[in-house]
């Protein structure tokens, strides 16, 4: 036998508390139902208190106990881990005598009487404590406390010859390796030590069903054991079937000292490793005949799990298994990502067959990406477990094989909700909008479609995936609507973007820019429904030299038109304003050759206005400027700023302007040299505001006609070449010509047009 050179002694204290508490253990009868009071100790003496190795202690004691006699006494003294107990058992008096001694070997000092414990015939039992507290057993009671000084009865030994040496095993063998249920194991033993020992346990497993009983020699209560002997067990019908492989031999001394001794030949003593030589290996034995259930369960079927999830979704993965308990204590699956997330999904007394489900909760990253199988473990209600693992490693109690399960096909695609588009814009329309948008991050989900939330009214329309616009249509005129743009994906609908817009009824888009052809005479332009713009060349007469001539498209993005130079400008060149749906207001610049070169610009917010027009030169600066008129009916003042500074900001210089249907710049009306305004009220009355020159008006507004309730379209220009002339457009599409004679005086010419209906 060989041992590493040099050992030095260290106590293990949780075996010899463990083996304590086990050999105080003792049988009691069975409890009277009526006698729930537990004895307590009056009064006791210990003599002698300074003792030698070996010599006889007595204690003398009293207690109180309505049985008259006491199943058992124990006075307990107690130096760091080691412990000696006085005691009786069986038919023992209330008042009386027990004995203890304190063997050679044991360490010189003080062993305090660290408890008192009595029991009596019905089972109650009292536990008094060192610092004055109480315990009882189940159901037993009695005072929390004591008034007795276990100081009092303290031991001190002096002369013993302390062991600090723990055993040595020297032989290990058993009776019989082939056992069946309520067969005896019986371990032999023999041991290197010179006093007796309280414990020596031989701790097996069975590695096949992942179990590990133990056969343990325990110190009784009246007597040590031997330093050879015999361990043994009865085989109980909860042991495993299978082969017993013996893990280590622990001996613990009388004195508390220990060794632990490793079937790979390897021991611990006194608090360093080393090494022996007994065959442990040759313990080994196996049992069979038990009917207990050691088997971890067998998947035998595995489906596919949820294909797609956002963060914190429920996935779902079918299963079917076996095992002879008739459930599952636990399935747990295991999914994981490239970038080294993952989440778990665990359920608990599952059944034999059906589907694991919980939330997706990946962690560290939470990162969008294919999650794939890694691992499903399946457990029992004993905790036998089987773990398939990714590639086809099967994990089992008693080592590892394969399995056929394909896990690579088994991924769950993590997702959010996309996000809001990048970009949206709306052009309002008459009762109409058309909403546009950028595309949107798809957060791990193709885009499958989009969904325009209109407010107020709620509407929804939706479009496919591929849209980046929708017409809404049945909108309120004059009400301004907010757009909300979404993307969905199979996950769910994201965030949105917003745009507002205001849908009106387009206005006056027939104009007369002057001499748009370059040749003397005066010209009509025209937007028609489909956004093509017509230009109209006028012969200088009151009538045209030629049908309408397409020479634009794409104009329906404007709802108004109106001419940039007036009826009274000359020396610019006959451009044009316009205003968007979106309330931009725009500057067409024309050629010498009948067409437009470009448009520009100008400023933005003129969708509050219900009507713009061209009040030609205003303020008298040679320049044209701009009128609009407010849903409520306030008029505002544009100046002409210059070519590539647009106009000056707005004035309010009037209200009440919306009881008229037609506002138009009439040039001078009243002869003295300044523009003025003429407008058709609802009633069909026509009404002339002479302007000052300076921006406002010379006068209040005067009544100087009726009967033009059929107008819908109107605006002053010289048409056939003897000043301002009035031109109207009915429902019909009549075009007519009104002959002014500079004094608000006009005489009708007569229908020059026909079917200029598709510009109103």
């Amino acid at each position: 036998m060989s041992f590493l050179p040099t050992w030095r002694h260290v106590l293990s204290g949780a075996t010899a508390f463990a083996v304590l508490v086990g050999a105080l253990a003792v049988s009691a009868p069975a409890a009277q139902a009526a006698d729930t009071e537990a004895p307590m100790l009056a009064s006791f003496s210990v003599s002698p208190r300074a003792v030698g190795p070996g010599q006889d202690v007595t204690v003398t004691y009293a207690a109180t106990e309505a049985a008259g006699t006491l199943s058992s006494v124990e006075f307990q003294f107690q130096r760091g881990t080691v412990a000696y107990t006085a005691h009786a058992t069986g038919a023992v008096p209330t008042s009386g005598t027990v004995h203890v001694s304190l063997p050679d070997g044991s360490a010189n000092g003080t062993y305090s009487l660290s408890l008192v414990r009595l029991k009596d015939p019905a089972g109650n039992t009292s536990t008094a404590f060192r610092g004055g507290s109480v315990s009882y057993s189940s159901g037993a009671t009695g005072p929390a406390t004591h008034p007795l000084v276990l100081a009092d009865g303290d031991l001190t030994l002096t002369g013993s010859v302390a062991d600090w040496t723990s055993p040595v095993l020297t032989s290990a063998s058993i009776s019989d390796s082939t056992l069946t249920v309520g067969d005896s194991l019986a371990v032999n033993y023999a041991m290197d030590e010179q006093h007796l020992l309280r414990a020596v346990t031989v701790y097996y497993q069975n590695k096949t069903a992942d179990f590990s009983p133990y056969v343990r020699a325990a110190k009784l209560v009246d007597a040590d054991l031997p330093t050879s002997g015999t361990a043994t067990t009865t085989v109980p019908d909860t042991w495993a079937n299978g082969t017993y492989a013996v893990t280590s031999v622990a001996v613990v001394d009388q004195f508390g000292n220990s060794s632990s001794f490793y079937s790979d030949g390897t021991a611990i003593r006194d608090g360093f490793w080393g090494t022996h030589d007994v065959d442990l290996k040759s313990l080994s034995f196996t049992v069979s005949g038990s009917p207990a259930d050691f088997e971890p369960p067998v998947l035998t079927s595995l489906g596919l799990p949820t294909p797609l999830a956002t963060f914190g979704g429920t996935v779902s993965l079918p299963y079917t298994t076996t095992d002879a308990s008739g459930h599952l204590g636990s399935i747990t699956a295991t999914f994981t990502s490239s970038s080294g997330d993952s989440f778990t999904l665990t359920n608990t007394g599952a059944p034999l067959s059906g589907t694991l489900t919980g939330p997706a909760n990946p962690t560290p990253m939470k990162s969008i990406a294919d999650y794939e199988l890694a691992s499903l473990r399946v457990t029992d209600a004993k905790g036998r477990s089987a773990t398939y693992h990714r590639g086809g490693l099967l994990d089992l109690p008693g080592g590892s094989t394969t399995h056929s399960f394909d896990f690579s096909i088994r991924e769950v695609r993590l997702a959010k909700v996309p996000t809001a588009p990048t970009w949206a814009a709306v052009t309002p329309g008459p009762a109409s909008a058309k909403v546009q948008w950028d595309s949107a991050g798809d957060n791990g989900a193709p885009i499958t479609g989009w969904t325009i939330t209109v407010s107020p009214g709620g509407k929804v329309v939706t479009t496919s995936g591929s849209a980046r616009s929708a017409s809404i249509t049945r909108l309120t005129n004059k009400t301004r609507y907010t757009f909300t743009v979404r993307a969905k994906n199979a996950v769910g609908t994201g965030a949105g973007r917003s745009v507002s817009g205001t849908p009106r009824a387009f206005g006056l888009r027939i104009l007369s820019p002057g001499d748009f052809g370059d040749d003397g005479k005066t010209d009509i332009l025209a937007v028609n429904h489909d956004g093509k713009l017509l230009y109209y060349r006028g012969n200088g007469r009151g009538g045209f030299a030629s049908t309408g001539k397409v020479i634009g498209a794409g104009w329906q993005v404007n709802r108004l038109v109106l001419p940039r130079v007036g009826p009274r400008e000359g020396g610019l060149l006959p451009d044009a304003w316009a205003v968007t749906y979106d309330g931009a207001l725009r500057r067409y610049d024309a050629t010498r050759q009948g067409t437009f070169s470009s448009w520009a610009p100008v400023g933005s917010g003129w969708d509050k206005f219900d009507k713009v027009f061209t009040s030609g030169d205003f303020g008298t600066d040679g320049y044209p400027d701009v009128m609009g008129i407010t849903d409520g009916g306030d008029l505002y003042y544009y100046p002409y700023r210059s070519q590539t500074a647009g106009l000056y900001p707005g004035v309010r210089i009037g209200g009440g302007w919306n009881v008229f249907t037609q506002v138009f710049g009439a040039g001078d009306q009243t002869g003295d040299g300044r523009n003025d305004l003429m407008a058709i009220k609802s009633d069909g009355t026509l009404w002339l505001y002479a302007g000052n020159g300076k921006g406002g008006f010379a006068a209040a507004g005067k009544r100087i006609g009726s009967g033009w309730g059929s107008v819908r379209a109107a605006f002053v220009t010289d048409f056939d070449g003897g000043g301002p002339d009035l031109l109207t457009v009915d429902a019909k599409g009549d075009l007519r010509l009104y002959h002014g004679n500079n004094r608000a005086g006009f005489s009708y010419r007569g229908v020059i047009g026909k079917g200029w209906n598709i510009f109103l």
